[in-house]
């Protein structure tokens, strides 16, 4: 999927110094939508999800006088975006800097500064420490080598020698996440089990709890706690009793030991028996 860019701008680079001045608020924090540079050390601040592209240039780095442009790839809020990328989580700041033909003679570092709500995502889980620099080619998403996080700061780093396209995300388990058969009512989804990195998780089914024509749907939710013991065996146990429109149903067995099947991040699950239905699609 291909994402339209929201904000351009663009600077001089003088073979090793960058030229383009804007002033900094009284907190001395660069404005959103804006470049702010100090010495050889340029900041854009995105607009769109407070993330912060940052670029270290060493003197003498570039060859030529270069105009440099930077566009912020990012329509809105990570936590509404996923950019169809199963196998990774999005952590906020995705940068364009062209020309990405550009060549220099010293590495120069880019840094990602992830807004702080993307520390967490939606199902609970802490991605932080696991975030990396990404240098992105169209669907190929490739780790800058030796790129690092530095927690303290919402900061991840790399040294590189070319521009282009880069992003912060963590890799993700394919185990864990939120699954989710094919629906078409308001909830897009039928049944959905849900594997939180802190291994809890939740398994529900959507329930029509109208007997009349009139459309009431409510999610029938079971708690569980889960471990894996191997590349293929789950184990599922300490289930909470089921509520299914309002009343309280029966517990499941403490322990489940079911079969996994991963492969391009679709999920088969053998002997889940969860209403039904074994095979669930990684949503997000």
């Amino acid at each position: 999927m291909k994402i339209m860019n929201v904000s351009k701008i663009s600077f001089l680079l003088l073979a090793g110094f960058l030229a383009l001045f804007v002033s900094c608020d009284v907190d001395n924090e660069c404005p959103e939508g804006n470049i702010c540079v100090v010495g050889n050390t340029l900041e854009y601040q995105s607009s769109t999800d407070r993330a912060k592209l940052i670029i270290d240039v060493p003197e003498g780095a570039a060859y030529n006088n270069e105009a440099i442009t930077v566009s912020d790839l990012v329509p809105d809020y990570p936590a509404q975006t996923n950019f169809q990328r199963s196998d990774l989580h999005f952590g906020g700041g995705w940068f364009m800097i062209e020309p990405i033909n550009m060549d220099f003679k010293k590495l120069i570092t880019i840094s990602i500064q992830f807004p702080q709500e993307a520390k967490i995502d939606g199902l609970g889980n802490t991605w932080a420490d696991k975030y990396l620099l990404y240098y992105v080619d169209h669907d190929n998403w490739t780790i800058v080598n030796d790129s690092e996080v530095l927690i303290n700061e919402n900061k991840v780093t790399g040294q590189v020698l070319r521009l282009g396209e880069y992003a912060v995300a963590a890799p993700k388990p394919c185990i864990v996440g939120d699954w989710r058969t094919p629906s078409n009512n308001s909830y897009g989804y039928n049944a959905r089990v849900v594997f939180l990195i802190a291994n809890k998780g939740w398994r529900e089914l959507i329930k029509d709890c109208d007997p009349t024509w009139v459309e009431d749907l409510q999610p029938t939710r079971e708690n569980f706690e889960w471990s894996l013991s191997n590349d293929t065996l789950l184990q599922v146990f300490n289930f909470s009793a089921i509520s299914e429109c309002g009343v309280s149903g029966t517990t499941s067995s403490d322990v489940d030991n079911i079969a996994v099947y991963c492969e391009d991040f679709q999920l088969e699950l053998f002997g889940f028996n969860f209403y039904g239905s074994d095979f669930f699609l990684r949503y997000e």
